[in-house]
Order: structure tokens, then C-alpha cells, then sequence
């Protein structure tokens, strides 16, 4: 009879450790999608792909095809040839640089991509010795879930091109630039702040999407819409106004709402009427709101990448929900009555006895 209690005892124990620990890991892990524990990073030398057989060369897994795709992952970059810690040019391949860190020990880009296509930059981070991303006369380069520090991104003639889920913090410019880009540019889900510019900058392009993002604290106009810039759709933003301004448009034929029911959040709006937009353009947001009437992230706006690569880490995560608060307090205290009662039970048979 000891025996058995003093076995069920320790059983009692295990079970209640490796729950505890499970519900911390699970609950560190996914909070910050940004975060990585235990990450260990592979010094690179800066790296020049300047064709398709270039990524083959440099021995990347993959083949460059859709679903199967050249990964660059888990480096880390502080050295620069000509200027950029990697340099990618003249490519159709497929290709995914994931989970990488750009902290060069003196000024330079994280990447410079010219004439590329189909490239994702996932979960990567930078310092602010990495000063730009620029992604130039290409199509279909996405950033995901990237921590950028002190970090410009820029497109210039380009299009089809995404900026979800980043945060882009302590910029020396804008933090996005986008100029003389052609169509489908969407720039969503992301915080946007304390750039020594704009927060979103967009010259001489048309058709940008601009959804659920919180651009706020930036030096100069949080929104910047200029040189005949038109077809644009902002909406479902919250704009913290400072700087010069909250938003500026001098393009033609913007939209600041979605033409239904939902503009933005703007954090001077008195809480009636429409917001008037500054600029030659004359814009207006017709369904503007204050802070009284939060926002709710549209998630049908929401671009996410192919799930063929396991997420940032290795760890390829799917449809993951913690458990029901209630449920977990009713696990918690029956697991801590049947604890208590054994250790009494243990106490009476090895100790009193």
C-alpha cells in the first residue's frame, strides 16, 4: 500500500511538471510571432547571386520552383560587399531568405535586389547599420514578419510586391518608400514608427494597398501621398498624428476608406463628421473614427506566404490555439487538490507512522 501511494505520488509530480512546462513554452513561443528561442545563428561572408545557377552554386536546398523554393536561412550577415550584405540580381527563381540577421559593423544594406522575382524575406532582423532594403525593378518580393531597426524599406519600379506583419522602428528616411511602382503594392498588418521621415511614403505609383497597419511617431507625415499618385486605397489604419501632419495627399483620385464603412483611426478626429485629408488632392475619409471606436484587424485583407516552408526556427506551426482560460483554471485546481490530498496521504503512511 505504501509502495502504491508513494508510486502514484510520483506520477502525480511528473504530470504536473511537464504540464507547467508545456504551458509555458507554448505560451512563450507563440505570443511574439517574432520571437525565436534558443536561435542560433551561422556567420556568412556578403553574398552576390547575380543569375538563377547562382543560388545552385552556393548550395542552397531547393530547386527554384513554386513549392520548392531556394531557402537562405538562419545567417547571420555583419560584412558588406559593395555596399549590401546580400545582393540578388537578374533571377526568376524562386527563393526564401528566412530567419537571417543583418548587423554590419559599418553602414550598408541588408539587401539590394535588382530585376529579381519571387522572392520572400522571412522573419529576418536587422540593426541600424543595415540602413535600407531596396528592392528595384522587380516583381513579387514580399517581406514577412521582419524586425527592422533603424532600417529603410524601399521599392522603386516595382510591382506585385508585400510588406505584412513587419515592424519598421527608428528608420533614417521613410519607413516604406514606395515610388514609380506600378501596381499591387500592399503594405498591411504592420507597425510603422519613429522614422526620421514618413511613416509610408508613396511617389509617383498607383494602386497601393495600405490595410490594419499602426503608423505613428514618425518625423514628418505619417501618410505621404505625392506626384500624381492615384488609385491608392488606405483604410482600417491607425494614424497617430505628429510630425507635420497625420497624412498628406497631393496625389489624385486616392481613396481613404473602403467606400462601405470603414476608414480609419485617426488619433486628433473629434469624433464627428468626415476627416479632411491635407493636400492639393482634396481627400476625404468618410468613415473616420477616434479611439472610442477601436479597429478590428480585417483578416480578409490578409496575405499570408505558402505554408511549404516551416515557419521562422524551423518550426512549422498550424491552426494553433491556446487553451481556454476557463478550462486551464479547472485543470490547474483540480490538478492541485489531487496533489494535495496525495501528499497528505503520503505524509500520514511514511512520515507519521
Amino acid at each position: 500500500m505504501k509502495k502504491s501511494l508513494f508510486l502514484i505520488l510520483l506520477l502525480t509530480i511528473s504530470v504536473c511538471a511537464v504540464s507547467c512546462n508545456k504551458t509555458s513554452i507554448s505560451e512563450s513561443n507563440f505570443t511574439d510571432d517574432n520571437f525565436i528561442p534558443c536561435q542560433v545563428y551561422t556567420y556568412s561572408p556578403p553574398m552576390v547571386i547575380n543569375s538563377n545557377a547562382d543560388f545552385a552554386t552556393e548550395g542552397w536546398s531547393g530547386s527554384g520552383i513554386l513549392g520548392d523554393p531556394y531557402i537562405i536561412e538562419l545567417l547571420e550577415f555583419t560584412d558588406t560587399i559593395d555596399g549590401a550584405c546580400v545582393s540578388i540580381s537578374s533571377t526568376t527563381a524562386h527563393f526564401r531568405i528566412v530567419d537571417c540577421t543583418f548587423s554590419p559593423t559599418s553602414l550598408g544594406s541588408a539587401l539590394d535586389i535588382d530585376n529579381a522575382q519571387n522572392g520572400l524575406i522571412w522573419g529576418c532582423v536587422t540593426t541600424a547599420n543595415a540602413h535600407s532594403i531596396n528592392v528595384f525593378a522587380s516583381a513579387s518580393i514580399d517581406l514577412f514578419e521582419c524586425t527592422l531597426s533603424g532600417t529603410c524599406v524601399i521599392f522603386e519600379q516595382s510591382e506585385d510586391c508585400d510588406v505584412h506583419f513587419c515592424s519598421i522602428d527608428g528608420a533614417p528616411g521613410d519607413g516604406v518608400y514606395l515610388v514609380d511602382c506600378s501596381s499591387n503594392m500592399r503594405i498591411g498588418e504592420s507597425n510603422i514608427s519613429n522614422n526620421a521621415a514618413s511613416g509610408i511614403s508613396i511617389e509617383l505609383t498607383d494602386n497601393t494597398l495600405i490595410v490594419n497597419n499602426v503608423i505613428r511617431d514618425n518625423s514628418l507625415d505619417q501618410i505621404s501621398i505625392t506626384g500624381s499618385s492615384s488609385g491608392n486605397r488606405v483604410f482600417n489604419n491607425e494614424i497617430h498624428v505628429g510630425g507635420m501632419s497625420g497624412a498628406i495627399d497631393n496625389g489624385d483620385n486616392n481613396e481613404w476608406d473602403d467606400g462601405v464603412s470603414i476608414g480609419n483611426l485617426w488619433s486628433d478626429f473629434s469624433g464627428s463628421g468626415f476627416y479632411y485629408i491635407s493636400g492639393t488632392a482634396g481627400s476625404v475619409d468618410h468613415y473616420p473614427r477616434d479611439h472610442s471606436s477601436p479597429l478590428t484587424l480585417l483578416t480578409t485583407t490578409v496575405t499570408q506566404p505558402p505554408t511549404t516552408t516551416p515557419a521562422p526556427g524551423g518550426v512549422l506551426v498550424t491552426a494553433w490555439e491556446p487553451m481556454d482560460f476557463t478550462l486551464r483554471m479547472i485543470l490547474v485546481i483540480s490538478i492541485g487538490v489531487v496533489y494535495g490530498v496525495l501528499v497528505i496521504l503520503a505524509i500520514k503512511y511514511f512520515i507519521l507512522k
